[in-house]
């Protein structure tokens, strides 16, 4: 079975799993037969509601990856290399890779990986254009963030995420100075009810020190604007020092951390300011491209360092740019 031209669909992991259930099911009903590959192995099922005793948690990612794949015609299906089709780690190159092993087998296929410490995006991948018009027909408006068609898929990925300990937001900086856009804005976020947390212990003196950390770099930026969302108070600065700038950041794996985002020097700040309130945070994957051509920030897992880079760009070269710099140092994919 050819692998061809294909459309693979990113579909919101925050819509119920009873859609995606449903989804599944309409493919597998008019598939001849469905397979999921899950820890190590393969398995024919001939109802969607065996998927839940297969994978744990279903449809939601948890701790494995998992494939759902299905075919139209009668052929059987052969033995399956799981460990060939069900990737641990993923790259961008391993993006299209991924994509072809499943259509040498299958007409349509679901899956869903670890995109950052509590979010994931399900692909699905369907070869035929009358699946194609079924899977968008049976989502609910909104689910599908983004669909693309080609032999090809990784260029045309628009996040991105990678580890950055110790040099947080500096990608993001040396980006916009090769988009010739002007410097980038950094957005910061304060609580309000937990203005204590922003006076940093001293391990030297064992002590807390008597003054707000950020307040020193924070006055070297140039304030664009500045904005309150229920107790929450948000401020955008242009990076115009980039010590300063970089010194914000540094502080990604600690509590008191402020820095939110890395945006484009041509980020709509009223429309940020109208985002934010609306959803009362900025998500860099479903926030950013509404107000802005790229955004960068931080997902955070809630222990020491567990924390990751993600970035958004209208724009797949851009992001490919990220993907390419990142090198070894990039992870999984959106």
């Amino acid at each position: 079975m050819q692998a061809g031209v294909a459309t693979v669909f990113s579909v919101d992991s925050r819509l119920p799993g009873a859609e995606i259930h449903r989804l599944v099911g309409m493919l597998m009903q008019r598939s001849r037969s469905t397979v999921v590959l899950n820890k190590g192995k393969a398995m024919r099922v001939a109802a969607v509601d065996q998927i839940a005793g297969v994978v744990q948690d279903w449809p939601h990612w948890s701790s494995l990856p998992w494939v759902v794949g299905g075919r139209l015609d009668p052929a059987e299906i052969p033995s399956l290399g799981v460990d060939e089709l069900v990737m641990r780690e993923f790259k961008p190159i391993d993006f299209d890779l991924q994509v072809a092993k499943l259509l040498e087998h299958f007409d349509w296929g679901v899956f869903s990986y670890f995109t950052s410490f509590h979010d994931a995006i399900y692909t699905v991948v369907a070869r035929q254009s009358e699946l194609c018009s079924c899977i968008v027909a049976m989502l609910p408006q909104g689910a599908i963030m983004s669909s693309v068609s080609g032999p090809t898929f990784a260029n045309k990925l628009n996040n991105a995420t990678y580890y950055d300990h110790g040099e947080p937001g500096w990608l993001a900086y040396e980006l916009a100075s090769t988009l010739d856009e002007g410097l980038p804005l950094l957005l910061t976020r304060m609580e309000g009810n937990g203005a204590d947390m922003y006076y940093r212990w001293n391990s030297e003196t064992d002590s807390r020190e008597d003054f707000i950390w950020y307040e020193e770099p924070l006055a070297q930026l140039e304030r664009m604007d500045a904005f309150d969302v229920g107790q929450t108070h948000y401020q955008v600065h242009r990076a115009s020092d980039l010590e300063a700038y970089l010194q914000l950041w540094s502080m990604a794996s600690h509590e008191w951390g402020i820095a939110d985002a890395t945006l484009s020097a041509r980020t709509d700040l009223e429309g940020l300011r109208s985002v934010i309130a609306e959803r009362r945070q900025f998500d860099i994957i479903r926030s950013a491209g509404l107000v802005a051509p790229w955004a960068y920030g931080q997902i955070y897992g809630g222990g020491s360092d567990e924390h990751h880079a993600i970035f958004h760009a209208r724009d797949a070269a851009v992001t490919q740019r990220i993907w390419q710099w990142a090198d070894e140092r990039a992870i999984s994919r959106f």
